[in-house]
């Protein structure tokens, strides 16, 4: 308890902390109230949803979160002395401007890709590289909003090590976990079968289907459904390893 007083007495450590939380709840408002604004377009989740090695569309942000919470154990006794740094309200607000306007070019640019198809099929090459160029500079200027440009100098020469061993083990592990959720028809049938016989016991008329694999089906009293990926309890291993795989960490 004490040795924890001392890290949290460290005022540039509390600022850290603070503006990281700072950093993700922007990052988050920005993706899903100006990005992500799902109705307002029709959007072909295969196309727009900013995927990394096929993952969904929240990934950016579970990466990026797991990324970090790896990055602040590994440099935690670095962190833990670093000094408090003067934020600069210009340079805040001159980047999170840039940021927000990258975040609108990005929804304009979903926008036009879902209103007009053939601009995938006609400019390819130009749709990819502005389908990850438009993410990657809206997380650069909102970070240099936040932390600002001294944080990042001290960042890069005392800690660059540890950023790169957080981003490749952040990566790899989210290469194995998409290896992982490949196996989620497998759960689905086990949840149709667990829960066929759970009813047979409370003497419910049930009977399944287990013919096609991704679209295992349960039927009660007339009633059908299918146990597809999300109700598969994949999400919920994946949760479970992820932060066992963070203690490991």
């Amino acid at each position: 308890m004490s040795k924890l007083k001392e890290v949290f007495s460290n005022k540039g450590f509390v600022e850290l902390l603070v503006k990281s939380g700072v950093f993700c709840l922007l990052l988050i408002l920005e993706l899903y109230f100006v990005v992500w604004r799902e109705d307002l377009i029709p959007v072909n989740t295969a196309w727009f949803s900013l995927n990394i090695g096929g993952f969904g569309t929240n990934t950016p942000i579970r990466l990026i979160l797991f990324m970090v919470l790896a990055f602040i154990l590994l440099s935690k006794q670095k962190l833990a002395t670093i000094k408090k740094y003067k934020f600069r309200y210009s340079v805040f607000i001159l980047y999170f401007l840039f940021s927000f306007l990258f975040a609108w070019i990005l929804k304009s640019f979903r926008t036009a890709s879902a209103l007009n198809p053939e601009l995938i099929e006609n400019y390819f090459g130009i749709m990819i590289f502005l389908k990850f160029f438009l993410p990657a500079m809206l997380l650069i200027t909102l970070f240099i909003a936040v932390f600002d440009f001294e944080i990042i100098s001290y960042f890069w020469k005392k800690l660059k090590k540890e950023i790169g061993i957080s981003i490749g083990f952040a990566f790899v592990f989210f290469q194995l976990v998409n290896l992982y959720q490949a196996f989620w028809p497998f759960f689905s049938r086990m949840v149709v079968r667990s829960v066929a016989f759970l009813l047979r016991v409370s003497m419910f008329e049930v009977s399944k289907n287990l013919v096609n694999p991704s679209r295992p089906t349960l039927s009660v009293n007339n009633i059908s459904i299918e146990v597809g990926k999300a109700c598969s309890g994949i999400d919920s291993q994946m949760l479970f390893i992820s932060l066992f795989a963070i203690t490991l960490f």
